[in-house]
């Protein structure tokens, strides 16, 4: 897929299909709104980074549901910019295969050997901890963008809101017996 700077698709592949869905309602040509909705949150991080920080990024295989199978799906988005032309992303959508899932019988046997199981334990324990920081960083990233554009518009918002001094608010003048008030 081909995605504009507000991840909008403008170009998709024949292969690609398999990947989106186009939800009820209106037409959308979001990216993020028609990918299946195990991929949303990876795809939104990617482009994040592809657009504002200029990076590509490849994520972990996540499983995605294929007509009842899952199977393991990575994103690879990486920031396209040519001179003269608006900034894209290339979005590859990449299927690994069928997931696996241990039961007792897949798993290593325990002869009194266990450093198999501890070694894939551990890999997979690493790829978790670099998907956790690499979460982390984005979710940063995007609070500070967030206060940043919120302070941005406190400000916008109390110049427009603030009267000119030679104007005042109308104040009322109540009588606390009669209980009502006068201008």
């Amino acid at each position: 897929m081909l995605v504009d700077e507000g991840h909008r698709i403008l170009h998709v592949s024949e292969t690609a299909g398999r990947f989106l869905l186009q939800p009820g309602g209106p037409l959308s040509t979001l990216a993020v709104d028609l990918v299946r909705p195990e991929l949303k949150l990876d795809l939104q991080a990617s482009l994040h980074r592809a657009f504002e920080q200029e990076q590509p990024t490849l994520t972990l295989p996540v499983a995605v549901q294929f007509n009842g199978a899952a199977k393991q799906v990575s994103l690879f988005v990486r920031p396209i910019k040519s001179e003269g032309a608006s900034p894209m992303a290339l979005v590859l959508l990449l299927e690994a295969g069928p997931v696996r899932l241990q039961t007792e019988e897949t798993l290593p046997s325990s002869d009194g050997n266990d450093t198999q199981v501890v070694a894939q334990l551990r890999s997979e324990l690493s790829a978790t901890q670099a998907h956790l920081r690499t979460s982390r960083e984005q979710y940063e990233t995007i609070t500070e963008e967030l206060r940043a554009s919120n302070e941005e518009l406190r400000r916008s918002t109390k110049s427009t809101v603030q009267l000119p001094k030679n104007l005042k608010p109308a104040r009322k003048n109540c009588s606390r017996s009669m209980k009502s008030c006068r201008r």
